[in-house]
């Protein structure tokens, strides 16, 4: 019966009670937090003013040392009379007993045991502050060289030198006796003195020395007094100083003493509380498991049932085959559970429909993407055969219109006059038409190839060869051009340099570049080529020459493909104006880089890398 009431209380009353409840275990808890925070606090608050009492403790010690090892020595403390390190032992002992005082006051400190120790650690401040006081004054009346008795003594042995009334080595030996004396403040210094300024007395004739060396003695003997009473005495075993060193001990031995019983009280009170509140975490995690588990069932295990349902509706995927939630109660939730049914059946008509549309969908979009990219490679495509066509047309336009020109030329005076030629003539016309067509020829051959090399239609073929090689031969087909301007190409590779690269396209290379730097040479100049190592997997070569160079503004447009570059060589030579252009694309189809240094009326020198042949592979033959 209490299981039907349960199940058909509403949502909103369970809620109510299972909240009420859980609020009043926080408020248990918290309260108890509360407790052991302000308990942890004050007794924080304890050690960390011991600690601090500690530390001023130690301060007053560094302030005498402060006062014994410099301020006693200086001018300043004996002309003024005051001294700043007592002034701050001072105001560390006032605030000192201000703290102890405050300590007292604490219940908790009586719970310690150690208000007694307190009290006692007062007196022992006192007595120091006594002892400091008076060790200070004594200090000060015993004074230095320029101050107090020790001036005083001082003044009498001028004096006495001053009357020269005294033999100058008893006055000596007296000064030498005090001086021993101030040094080691021993007995047998003290002796010696005593006897030697008795014997001074007794032994003077002038009444005005012997009462000089009277008050001489009187002054030691003060001093002497002063020592013994400072603890400044070798034989001495009391003094001020010791009487401030033995309260100064008693107080640091006492707060250490208060300061360990503290921490074993605040260990053992810190595992009080550490028992009391495992204990009450205990007791409120069992009621409030209990609780949980009875207010879960009528509760939450709807809720996390429902819960589990919509999660598995979304793993299914709202599939066909999930089944509906189970109905626990008949609260707001089995409502709730009803109505979640209804809704994925609804969802599950929709998602089939969903699902077949977005297969359409997702296929018209793949086809479209498709089209798209062809397009798009087809406009590349077209943009760059647009620009490589108007190059060609440019090129044809004005570096075949010349030769051709000449052709028609010759071909017109052969046709309308043959008979004024003699067979030396038409010799001479035939070998100047066939330059004309050799010139066409290379030219339409090169644009061939930078077109295909454009288009990238150009295969590389690489293989392994002898660069050195097939530059001497590059050199014996290029050396009638050589000699007809009396221009000498020297080779320097001579050894053997095996490379990895296309043997057509490296062959064109060195010829284009040779040609080029004998073109540029005036006659009379040199062209040399040098291969040197370019780490471990790259030669470097290298063709200079002594001709006419390029201007910066020339170097910086000569491997723009947008831009037609072609100059004249020393004998008016035309070219095609792609050599260059060529030789980089070649180069860089094959792993290296090609690069001018030139300088306009001093020469130039292109450089380019190419890739050294793996040694484990099989050298073709150049």
């Amino acid at each position: 019966m209490l299981f039907d009431l349960i199940n058909n209380t509403k949502l909103r009353r369970k809620l109510f009670i299972a909240f009420f409840t859980f609020t009043l275990i926080i408020v248990f808890v918290v309260g108890m937090s509360f407790w052991f925070y302000a308990k942890r606090d004050t007794i924080h608050e304890i050690t960390n003013e011991i600690e601090e009492i500690t530390t001023d403790i130690l301060k007053l010690v560094k302030n005498e040392n402060n006062f014994i090892e410099q301020e006693s020595v200086q001018d300043k403390f004996y002309r003024t009379g005051v001294s700043e390190n007592q002034k701050r032992n001072r105001t560390l002992l006032q605030d000192l007993q201000k703290r102890i005082s405050k300590l007292l006051k604490n219940k908790e400190i009586q719970e310690f045991g150690v208000d007694s120790r307190l009290q006692e650690l007062q007196k022992d401040l006192k007595e120091y502050e006594n002892a400091f006081k008076n060790f200070v004054t004594k200090t000060f009346q015993k004074g230095n060289k320029n101050y107090g008795l020790e001036n005083d003594l001082q003044k009498i042995t001028t004096q006495l030198e001053e009357k020269n009334q005294i033999s100058p080595i008893v006055l000596y030996t007296l000064k030498g006796f005090e001086k021993d004396y101030l040094m080691r403040k021993d007995s047998a210094s003290f002796i010696d003195f005593h006897n030697a300024i008795r014997e001074a007395i007794l032994t003077t004739a002038h009444s005005e020395t012997k009462d000089l060396l009277e008050k001489y003695q009187q002054k030691f003997m003060q001093i002497v007094a002063l020592d013994k009473e400072l603890s400044l005495f070798k034989d001495s075993k009391m003094g001020t100083y010791q009487q401030m060193r033995e309260s100064s001990d008693r107080a640091i031995a006492r707060i250490e003493n208060i300061s360990r019983i503290v921490e074993e009280k605040v260990k053992n009170m810190r595992g009080q509380f550490q028992n009391i509140f495992v204990i009450t975490l205990l007791i409120v995690v069992v009621v409030s498991l209990t609780f949980s588990y009875f207010l879960s069932f009528f509760i939450t295990i709807p809720i996390t049932e429902l819960s589990k349902a919509m999660h598995k509706a979304i793993e299914m995927n709202f599939s066909e085959d999930l089944k509906p939630a189970r109905k626990y109660t008949n609260d707001e939730i089995g409502q709730l559970t009803e109505d979640f049914n209804l809704m994925i059946k609804r969802i599950q008509m929709q998602f089939q429909e969903i699902k077949e549309n977005a297969r359409l969908l997702f296929e018209s979009n793949q086809f479209l993407k498709d089209i798209n990219k062809q397009l798009e490679d087809s406009e590349k495509r077209l943009e760059k055969l647009a620009s490589i066509k108007e190059t060609l047309f440019d090129t044809i336009t004005q570096d075949l219109k010349s030769p051709l020109n000449s052709l028609k030329g010759f071909l017109s005076l052969m046709q309308h006059h043959p008979e004024t030629f003699s067979p030396q003539e038409l010799s001479a016309i035939a070998q100047d038409m066939y330059a004309s067509f050799d010139k066409i020829s290379v030219m339409i051959t090169s644009l061939v190839q930078w077109s295909q090399l454009q288009t990238d239609e150009l295969e590389l073929n690489p293989n392994h060869f002898n660069i050195s090689t097939m530059i001497e031969q590059v050199i014996a087909q290029l050396s009638p051009m050589a000699e007809s301007k009396q221009i000498r190409v020297i080779n320097h590779a001579k050894s053997e340099f095996i490379v990895d690269a296309d043997k057509d396209m490296m062959n064109f290379t060195l010829r284009n570049l040779l040609s080029n730097a004998i073109k540029f040479t005036h006659e009379g100049g040199k062209v040399e080529i040098f291969i040197q190592n370019r780490g471990k997997d790259k030669y470097m070569v290298s063709i200079s020459d002594t001709g006419v160079g390029i201007s910066q503004e020339l170097l910086e447009k000569i491997f723009m493909p947008e831009i037609h570059v072609s100059m004249l060589g020393t004998k008016k030579e035309k070219g095609s104006g792609f050599g260059l252009m060529m030789c980089k694309d070649f180069i860089q189809k094959n792993g290296g880089k090609l690069y001018i240094d030139s300088e306009l009326g001093k020469g130039t020198t292109v450089y380019f890398t190419i890739k050294k042949a793996n040694k484990n592979k099989e050298t073709s033959n150049s």
